[in-house]
C-alpha cells in the first residue's frame, strides 16, 4: 500500500505542513519467525504472497479495508475531524496520469505454519 501512503503523505503535507498516523506499521517477518521459535513452536515456517487488486477510487480501497477489519485504532492517531477534501485529493493525485482511471494497491498475504507439542 506504498503507493496509497505516498499520496496521503503528499497531500497532508500540502494541507496541513505535517503528517498523520494513518497506516498500522508493517510487520518483521523474521521478527515474527523468531518470536514462534522462542515461545516454544518447531518447524516454523513464514510465506508471504503478494496480491495485486486493482481499485478505480480511494473510498471502494477503503471499504474494503474496513471490510476486513483494518480501522485506524492506533492509540497516537490524531483525534482531529478529517476533510472529506482531503480524501478527494488523496483520490486525485492517485488517479494522476493514470488513462484507466485504476490504481493498483498490492495486499500482502502472510501464512504462518508452526507445530508445538503437548498444547
Amino acid at each position: 500500500m506504498e503507493n496509497v501512503k505516498e499520496c496521503f503523505i503528499k497531500v497532508e503535507e500540502k494541507k496541513y505542513s505535517g503528517i498523520s498516523l494513518r497506516f498500522h506499521p508493517l510487520f518483521d517477518l523474521d521478527i515474527i519467525g523468531d518470536k514462534l521459535k522462542k515461545i516454544g513452536f518447531k518447524n516454523v515456517i513464514v510465506e508471504t504472497e503478494i496480491v495485486q487488486v486493482k481499485y478505480n477510487n480511494l473510498f471502494t480501497f477503503m471499504r474494503d479495508l474496513r471490510g476486513m477489519g483494518l480501522t485506524n485504532n492506533l492509540t497516537n492517531r490524531s483525534k482531529f475531524f478529517t476533510p472529506k477534501s482531503l480524501f478527494y485529493e488523496v483520490n486525485e493525485l492517485l488517479m494522476k496520469d493514470n488513462k484507466d482511471k485504476e490504481f493498483l494497491v498490492p495486499f500482502e498475504i502472510i501464512t504462518l505454519t508452526a507445530w508445538k507439542e503437548n498444547l
